[in-house]
C-alpha cells in the first residue's frame, strides 16, 4: 500500500531521529503502519507482534514512541502491556505510549484511558491525524523532559523547581506542571503545600484530578469524612473517573464500612473490569468480610488478566489458594499451586510460595508426611530469599509451622513481622496473643489452650504408609500425631568436636549466637571433609534454620547459608 507524504502543520523534521516501536498482531497492519510512520520522516522503526516481543524490544533499547494496538497476539492487550511496562519501569516517562484501537465500545475505551497512555487513536485515522497527535505528545514531552528526567533519577526537590519554571514559561502546560508538582509534594509528605496548590488549581478550573488530589491530602491528614465527600463529588460530576471509586473504597474501609467499600469497587469494575490492582483490593476486602465467593471471583479474575505478565506475583496465587482452602475446595487448591509452579518455574520465589501452600493444603488432606516435607523446603526457601519474601507468605509459613507442632518457629516469624510494622492477619494475631498469654502465665499453668495440631479434612485418602501411622479408622477432624521432622538428627552422631556447641543450640533453639557458633564450626568440618554424613547435613540445615528464624538479615545468617549452598552444589557436581 502506497502512502502519500503527510501534509500538516507539523514542523518538518519533527520526527527525524526518533525510534518508534509498532506493536500489532497482524503482519499486514504492521507493514501498513510502518509505511504510514515513515511518511513522517521516521527511519528507525521496529515491529513486534505480541506483548512478549514488545517487552524484548523495550529491554534492548530505548524507544521515543510506542504505537500499540489494543488487541495483541498472545491473548493480551495494549492496556496490559502498558501496565507491565510501567510496573517494571521498563519505559521512561519521556516515552510516548499511544494505543491504537478499533474498539469504539465505551468499556474498552474507558479501560485504556484509565491507565493513562499519552493518547489513543480510534481506527481508521489519516496520516495527518497521526502526525498531529504525535506532534502534540512530542511537544509536551519536550517541555517536561528535564522534569521527567529528575523524577526518573529520584530527585523530587529539583523536579518541583522545574515544574515551577514550566508553569511560568509555558502557559498551555501550566496545569499539567502544577499537577506533577502536587504529586511530588504528596510523595515528599509536604501535605499543607499540596493542599494549598490543589485549592489554587480548583479556583482556576474545576478539574476532577485536582479535587481528587485534594481528597488524598485530606485523607492523609485523617479528615476521612471530608475526603470521602470530595471523592463522592468527583464521582457525581464525572462517573467515568474510576480512580475516585478506588479512593472512596479506601476511605470507607478506613471508616470500617467494608460493604460500602466493596460496592464502590464493584461500581468501578462494572465500568472497567480489567484493572488488576482494583481486583486485588476487592478480593482482599471480600476475604475480610467473609464473602468468600466474591473474593474467589476477584482473585480468579486477577489471575486471568495477569496471565504470564510481569504484574502477576506468587501472592496472587496464594490469595486464591487461601480462599479455596476456606471453601474446602481441595481440587482447586491443587490447580492453583500447579499453575504457580508452572508460571514461576525455576524461580526461587515461586518454589518457596508453592512449598508453603503445599504444606497447608496437604495437611488439610491428611497427607502429613508430604506436608511436613514441603514445610521444611519452604523454611529453607525463606532462608535463601531473606527479605524478598512477602509478609503474607511469611504468615502462611508461620501458620504451617503452628499446624506442624513447631510453635517456636511460628512465633519467631510472627514477632519478626510485627517488629517490622506488618499488620498481622486476625488468626496470626490470635496465635501471637495465645503465645504471650501462655508465656505470662504462672509456672505450671497455661493461660490458654496449646496450638491445635493438624486437623484432617476427609476429602482425600491420607498417606498412612508414608509416616507409619495407620489413620484408616480415625474420624475426620480428629487430632493426628505430627510426623517426624525430615531434618531430625542424632546429637550423639554429630562429630565430637562440635557436639557440645550443637547441644547448647538444642538447649536454646532461639539463641542466635549458639546456633551461629555451632553452624560455623560444623561448616568448617564439612569443608575439610571431616563431616558429611546425612546426619551432619541434617544438623547443619536445622542450625541454619534457627539462625534464619531469629535473625534473618544478620550477615552471619546470609554468609553461612551461601557457603553451605555452594558446598552442596560443589558436592553435587562432583558426584
Amino acid at each position: 500500500m502506497k502512502v502519500s507524504p503527510v501534509r500538516s502543520s507539523t514542523p518538518a523534521g519533527a520526527f527525524r531521529g526518533k525510534r518508534v516501536l509498532l506493536v500489532d498482531r497482524h503482519p499486514a497492519v504492521r507493514a501498513s503502519m510502518r509505511d504510514l510512520v515513515s511518511t513522517l520522516g521516521v527511519t528507525s522503526i521496529h515491529m513486534a507482534e505480541s506483548s512478549q516481543s514488545a517487552k524484548r524490544h523495550v529491554g534492548n533499547q530505548h524507544f521515543d514512541v510506542i504505537l500499540c494496538d489494543y488487541l495483541l497476539e498472545d491473548n493480551k492487550d495494549g492496556q496490559q502491556l502498558l501496565e507491565d511496562l510501567r510496573h517494571t519501569r521498563a519505559i521512561a516517562l519521556s516515552t510516548i505510549f499511544m494505543i491504537v484501537t478499533g474498539e469504539r465500545t465505551y468499556q474498552s475505551v474507558v479501560s485504556v484511558a484509565e491507565l493513562a497512555p499519552d493518547d489513543y487513536l480510534i481506527k481508521p485515522f489519516t496520516p495527518e491525524h497521526l502526525a498531529q497527535r504525535l506532534h502534540k505528545a512530542l511537544e509536551k514531552k519536550h517541555v517536561f523532559r528535564i522534569a521527567h528526567e529528575l523524577v526518573d533519577a529520584s530527585k523530587p526537590e529539583q523536579a518541583i523547581g522545574e515544574c515551577d519554571q514550566i508553569a511560568r514559561g509555558h502557559t498551555r502546560h501550566a496545569l499539567d506542571a502544577m499537577r506533577l508538582k502536587a504529586q511530588l509534594l504528596i510523595a515528599l509528605e509536604r501535605r499543607e503545600e499540596a493542599e494549598e496548590l490543589y485549592r489554587a488549581i480548583l479556583e482556576r478550573k474545576a478539574v476532577p484530578w485536582a479535587r481528587m488530589g485534594l481528597a488524598w491530602v485530606l485523607f492523609a491528614k485523617g479528615e476521612l469524612d471530608a475526603a470521602g465527600a470530595a471523592a463522592a463529588e468527583v464521582i457525581a460530576a464525572t462517573p467515568t473517573y474510576l480512580s475516585a471509586y478506588t479512593f472512596l473504597a479506601e476511605v470507607q474501609e478506613a471508616q470500617g464500612d467494608a460493604e460500602s467499600a466493596m460496592q464502590a469497587l464493584d461500581r468501578a469494575t462494572a465500568h472497567s473490569p480489567n484493572n488488576v490492582a482494583r481486583l486485588r483490593k476487592l478480593g482482599s476486602l471480600a476475604v475480610g468480610a467473609r464473602d468468600l465467593e466474591r473474593a474467589r471471583r476477584a482473585f480468579d479474575k486477577v489471575l486471568e488478566r495477569a496471565g504470564d505478565s510481569d504484574i502477576v506475583s506468587p501472592d496472587d496465587y496464594a490469595n486464591a489458594v487461601r480462599v479455596a482452602i476456606q471453601q474446602g475446595s481441595v481440587q482447586d487448591t491443587e490447580k492453583y499451586v500447579q499453575q504457580l509452579r508452572r508460571r514461576f518455574r525455576g524461580k526461587p520465589e515461586g518454589d518457596f510460595a508453592a512449598d508453603v501452600l503445599d504444606s497447608l493444603c496437604l495437611a488439610r488432606r491428611g497427607q502429613h508426611a508430604a506436608a511436613r516435607a514441603s514445610l521444611m523446603k519452604a523454611l529453607d526457601g525463606a532462608h535463601a530469599l531473606g527479605e524478598a519474601v512477602s509478609p503474607a507468605l511469611l504468615m502462611d509459613l508461620a501458620q504451617s509451622c503452628a499446624l506442624h507442632d513447631m510453635p517456636g518457629s511460628a512465633i519467631s516469624l510472627l514477632e519478626r513481622l510485627e517488629a517490622g510494622g506488618v499488620a498481622l492477619r486476625a488468626d496470626m494475631r490470635d496465635l501471637l496473643a495465645q503465645h504471650r498469654g501462655t508465656a505470662d502465665a504462672p509456672a505450671g499453668q497455661s493461660a490458654r489452650a496449646p496450638v491445635a495440631p493438624v486437623q484432617v479434612v476427609p476429602e482425600a485418602a491420607p498417606d498412612a504408609d508414608a509416616d507409619g501411622i495407620d489413620r484408616a479408622g480415625e474420624p475426620g477432624g480428629e487430632p493426628v500425631a505430627a510426623p517426624v521432622d525430615p531434618d531430625h538428627f542424632d546429637l550423639d552422631a554429630v562429630p565430637a568436636t562440635v557436639r557440645d556447641a550443637v547441644g547448647q543450640s538444642n538447649a536454646a533453639p532461639d539463641d542466635f549466637d549458639a546456633a551461629s557458633a555451632a553452624a560455623a564450626a560444623l561448616l568448617d568440618l564439612l569443608k575439610q571433609g571431616e563431616a558429611g554424613t546425612g546426619n551432619d547435613l541434617a544438623c547443619m540445615r536445622v542450625l541454619l534454620r534457627r539462625m534464619f528464624l531469629t535473625r534473618s538479615r544478620h550477615p552471619a545468617t546470609v554468609s553461612l547459608h551461601k557457603e553451605f549452598a555452594a558446598l552442596q552444589a560443589s558436592a553435587a557436581a562432583a558426584g
